[in-house]
């Protein structure tokens, strides 16, 4: 087990702009997130877009992935993956296994790099990291770990021998499939954050 920023950088990046909105970045898709108005929409990267995110918020930050969404007792959370440990890899694959090792949690009320859960939230905060504590969740960027080694590797070819249009369901999955490629068509009751992830099947 080794720090996977050694080996492998977080590929994702938030920047907090103002007006409290979010946006969220990877490998050239853009996720909008305006918390007010409970709204996603997902977009292609370019130049001029980046250049705004850039001049609206100079120092982002960088992840490893989103966690999910949870509501608590004061608002809604953006709970993001900060720290991660590189296990191993699938040999042959390319696929390398990750496991969650930090969480961070944003608020979306006030969703700054700096702001802290409110007091009414922080005794739920701290049931998640009990159970963050034992460090079983694991994760990888390119492999459906809800399923067999069989299954993924047969969907992965299938995928690239079709249509890819016959698995996006709507405008804009495209771009939501490459941020986010295994939050498409998991094995929920193998997916540790199902309920957490609800929010996004929506984009």
């Amino acid at each position: 087990m080794v720090d996977a920023e050694e080996i492998l950088p977080p590929l994702f990046t938030i920047y907090y702009l103002p007006g409290g909105e979010i946006a969220i970045r990877r490998e050239g898709s853009i996720m909008l997130m305006y918390p007010a108005q409970k709204k996603c929409v997902v977009q292609e990267e370019s130049v001029e877009e980046m250049q705004k995110l850039k001049d609206r918020c100079p120092q982002p930050q960088k992840f490893y992935g989103i966690f999910g969404q949870i509501e608590l007792a004061t608002g809604l959370y953006l709970i993001l993956i900060e720290k991660a440990s590189l296990m191993g890899e699938v040999i042959g694959s390319g696929s390398e296994i990750l496991r969650v090792e930090k969480l961070k949690y944003v608020p979306l009320a006030n969703p700054k790099a700096d702001a802290k859960p409110a007091a009414g939230d922080v005794q739920f905060i701290e049931m998640i990291e009990t159970i963050q504590a034992y460090k079983s969740f694991y994760f990888s960027y390119n492999l459906d770990l809800t399923k067999t080694m069989q299954v993924a590797l047969q969907e992965l070819v299938n995928a690239t021998q079709s249509n890819p249009s016959e698995w996006k369901t709507d405008q804009g999955s495209e771009q939501l499939a490459r941020m986010f490629p295994n939050s498409i068509n998991y094995i929920k009751k193998y997916a540790f954050n199902h309920a957490m992830l609800s929010e996004f099947k929506e984009i």
